[in-house]
């Protein structure tokens, strides 16, 4: 319990223009054994009373000294009208309660002892941020990031610090991360955007190779039905040697026919189509369905928390292929299904890396801040948690399309995948294995195709991961 203030031997400064409410006023604060003066003039920094009453209804803009910051002592508003927007502008000024006029006598000492009550707890909260903000400051990466400033800038080390300060609230990103990027040598005010995440991959021979191979493969797959010379279902005439054996490369099938007489060429590309597809669909539900846990067991904590990682802890201990081909074995098998059932098995990763972040995100003290100023759950999680989450939402979709693809390719080879005669990467090997010696090129070239196509959406996932979050860069 809060003690009620003993306003005896306290000094009042009343603004307001002389007339029969200051009158009935100033003599019930006499009675409380307050001291109190009347004067319309600006009041003085240096020398501030106990308590502050202000007429509300002629403004205050130019008797206060504090220019709309925390008020250096409690304030009480006079309103001779209850409206709420007036009501609502004498407190966004700093006001922690409010007197109506004419004014009762009954309402005088209330009205106080809010006011006194609403400065302390302004009083605490400015003092917590403070201190929040120089534990902050005193943190060896946003030290570094403020030296690297001063240098940069020739200012001193608190408009250093201002910089850093607006760009993570500009950002919305807390100030750890606007120093790593200060540090990696790019401009705070870029550090997310698409041109400047394109530059610094071209800058780095892996991840540029990756690149072009994923645009590449994403680029013949949508120009499937335009660029390929024959279509993928179809058998060819002349698509057999006069044995019944497939053709190999060359000729008028660039990379020869498999067991049916079919263009290899046109089913590796419409097969790119579905690969990517599912490994789009799939990867894209599973680290939603990660984020969701993971956020949502890393805020909670608690029973709630442990509740939701026993569980996936639990799916984590199964083989995710064996339990892949078990869901694809108790449904009928489509693409859609086959999507949905490596979604089931891939999002425990990214749910398990979200909880760790998220355990670490509610303790920093950008969220204790915004805490303590009053900001709900929804606002917190979605405002400030979900997009420091992003850069590892984005790395894992990206590398999560390299396991995506091959979990399809593993499924479809085994039988239990795509159906034909619908192609994909996956099921072309699976209906050319027995061939393996004979027709190599059915075998190998598919097989180089998903081996490449993995390998460049993992070069590329690191490339993102270290642009996204130079705090990871170098670790595994």
């Amino acid at each position: 319990m809060r003690e009620t203030p003993n306003f005896t031997g306290w000094q009042a400064m009343v603004l307001h223009r002389e007339d029969g409410n200051t009158e009935k006023l100033i003599r019930q604060l006499r009675l409380l054994g307050i001291h109190a003066a009347l004067q319309w003039a600006p009041l003085s920094a240096t020398a501030l009373p106990d308590l502050v009453i202000v007429d509300a209804d002629q403004g205050w803009d130019d008797l206060l000294p504090w220019n709309g910051e925390t008020p250096a002592c409690p304030v009480v508003a006079l309103l001779g009208s209850e409206a709420p927007g007036r009501i609502a502008w004498a407190l966004g000024q700093g006001a922690g309660a409010i007197i109506a006029k004419p004014i009762a006598t009954s309402a005088v000492y209330p009205a106080l002892v809010m006011a006194v009550s609403i400065h302390q707890e302004r009083k605490a909260t400015a003092e917590k941020l403070k201190y929040l903000e120089e534990r902050v400051r005193l943190r060896p990466l946003v030290h570094a990031a403020v030296e690297k400033l001063q240098v940069a800038y020739g200012i001193d080390e608190e408009s250093a610090y201002a910089i850093l300060r607006n760009c993570a609230m500009r950002r919305r990103l807390p100030m750890e991360q606007i120093s790593a990027f200060i540090l990696a040598g790019a401009e705070p005010s870029a550090g997310g955007g698409l041109m400047h995440v394109l530059k610094q991959m071209i800058r780095q021979p892996t991840a540029l190779f990756g690149l072009i191979v994923v645009t590449l493969v994403i680029g013949l797959a949508i120009a499937a039905p335009w660029i390929a010379p024959f279509s993928p279902d179809e058998q060819m005439f002349d698509g057999l040697s006069l044995e019944g054996a497939p053709l190999p490369p060359g000729g008028p099938y660039l990379l020869g026919t498999d067991t049916l007489g079919r263009d290899l060429f046109s089913r590796l590309l419409f097969g790119a189509r579905t690969s990517l597809i599912i490994g789009l669909v799939a990867n894209g539900i599973a680290v939603a369905i990660g984020l969701l846990v993971g956020i949502v067991a890393g805020y909670l904590r608690g029973l709630p928390g442990n509740i939701l990682m026993r569980f996936t802890d639990l799916m984590m201990a199964f083989p995710a292929l064996l339990l892949a081909i078990v869901l694809a074995a108790l449904l009928k098998p489509s693409l859609w299904i086959v999507a949905m059932v490596i979604a089931l098995v891939n999002w425990v990763q990214v749910a398990r890396i979200v909880y760790t972040e998220t355990r670490g995100l509610v303790e920093r003290d950008f969220i204790m801040a915004e805490r303590s100023l009053g900001a709900g759950h929804m606002r917190v999680l979605f405002m400030h948690i979900l997009p420091h989450l992003m850069p590892t939402a984005i790395v894992w979709g990206t590398l999560g399309i390299a396991t995506t693809v091959l979990l399809e390719a593993t499924l479809s080879f085994l039988g239990v995948g795509v159906q034909p005669p619908q192609p994909s990467w996956g099921n072309i090997i699976f209906e050319s294995q027995s061939y393996f010696q004979a027709a190599p090129w059915l075998v190998f070239i598919p097989g180089a195709i998903i081996l490449l196509t993995a390998l460049s959406f993992n070069l590329v996932g690191d490339a993102l991961r270290d642009i996204l979050d130079p705090t990871q860069r170098g670790r595994g």
